[in-house]
């Protein structure tokens, strides 16, 4: 991340896993992960303290006015629709 020019501030994982992308931030940044399956986010949270982890759906996070069709093609939603996590 440094390399690409950011130096720190909060950073969203919208699908956080286990958390390889938490364990690799700088220091200095701000993680929060977002994990639908409970055990893998117990993990992240078990590995990586520092950060804050939810185990919830992304797409249906509080906040969320993105709705993705789980029926049709179209899951991404639209650029102008977007998640705000407090």
């Amino acid at each position: 991340m440094g390399r690409l020019g950011f130096d720190g501030g909060r950073v969203l994982e919208p699908g956080s896993g286990a958390g390889t992308l938490i364990g690799l931030a700088p220091t200095g940044v701000q993680m929060t992960g977002v994990e639908l399956d409970p055990l893998t986010a117990a993990m992240s949270h078990g590995l990586y303290p520092q950060a804050e982890v939810r185990t919830e759906s992304f797409a249906l996070a509080p906040g969320c006015r993105a709705r993705p069709s789980t029926l049709r093609s179209e899951t991404f939603p639209s650029p102008t629709s977007y998640c705000t996590i407090p």
